[in-house]
């Protein structure tokens, strides 16, 4: 598994102009939202001392505003459904001729060539995923924290996480057979997505690599979250020096996680060649 995370590390690295551009796609996507997001809560809590203690720890202050302006969070709700289901479809164009890059073909013609086939691998994976979202809510509904009864941050997270865990292992694996389909279907093109989904949840189940390797992803992901966490946690970030130092982390943040996930396309791909 070494040797497939260092070829793909160096096949990522040649091709840092494709990844440049696809990033910057990405950040576009993500800055609409929170452009939307941030005009929305001002016109809401620009005034509001109550969301200003729960911002600055204090949770229960926090949910308290919540419950006052629920139809902010409603308006920020529809806005990020609408940008998803946009970012969605873009994601699923870009993917497809990431892959096909990474593959060794045109990126335009993968992108435009396998749109119609991740299409049916993503309605083939809504079942799955289905499970998946199921056992989560389950769980958090037996065994997840109140905000009624839970005070601290940190407890109510951890709770949460505890009750949730078999629902994100069962996300995570459909995660993981949804990413190899891809690449079969990038690599074999009248492969059908049902046989693809199909094939890439064998390979999770009688391979030794891919889990393991997509685990590395999943624990780089929380390692550099949670180092921004603690790198952040207690600083005001006031002014204009504050606010660039807190963008210049979270883009940081954002490219590191964006380019394991890249690195882990690769290695998918090596696995499958």
């Amino acid at each position: 598994m070494i040797a497939m995370i260092s070829d793909a590390v160096r096949d990522t690295a040649s091709r840092w102009r494709l990844l440049l551009a696809l990033y910057s796609v990405q950040a576009t996507a993500t800055a609409l939202f929170l452009f939307a997001a941030q005009r929305t809560l001002r016109s809401q809590y620009a005034l509001a001392p109550l969301f200003d203690r729960g911002v600055n720890g204090h949770f229960a202050s926090l949910v308290e505003s919540f419950a006052h302006h629920s139809d902010a969070w409603i308006a920020i709700f529809y806005t990020g459904i609408v940008l998803a289901i946009a970012y969605g479809v873009l994601s699923i164009y870009l993917t497809g001729g990431l892959l096909g890059a990474l593959c060794g073909e045109p990126f335009a013609h993968s992108a435009s060539g396998r749109f119609g086939a991740f299409v049916r691998l993503w309605l083939w994976a809504l079942a799955p995923w289905a499970l998946g979202a199921i056992v989560l809510f389950v769980g958090l509904a037996v065994g997840g924290p109140s905000y009624k009864t839970t005070f601290s941050l940190p407890s109510y997270l951890a709770r949460a996480l505890l009750a949730a865990l078999p629902g994100l292992l069962c996300v995570a694996v459909t995660a993981c057979a949804v990413d190899y389909a891809r690449v079969i279907l990038v690599r074999d093109p009248t492969r059908s997505a049902g046989r693809a989904l199909a094939s890439g949840f064998r390979l999770l189940f009688t391979h030794a690599n891919p889990l393991p390797h997509y685990a590395v992803y999943l624990g780089t992901w929380v390692l550099v979250s949670l180092v921004y966490l603690l790198a952040t946690r207690g600083h005001a970030f006031a002014g204009t020096a504050g606010a660039l130092a807190l963008f210049a982390l979270r883009q940081l943040v954002t490219g590191a996680r964006f380019l394991a996930r890249i690195v882990t396309w690769s290695g998918q791909v090596r696995l499958l060649s």
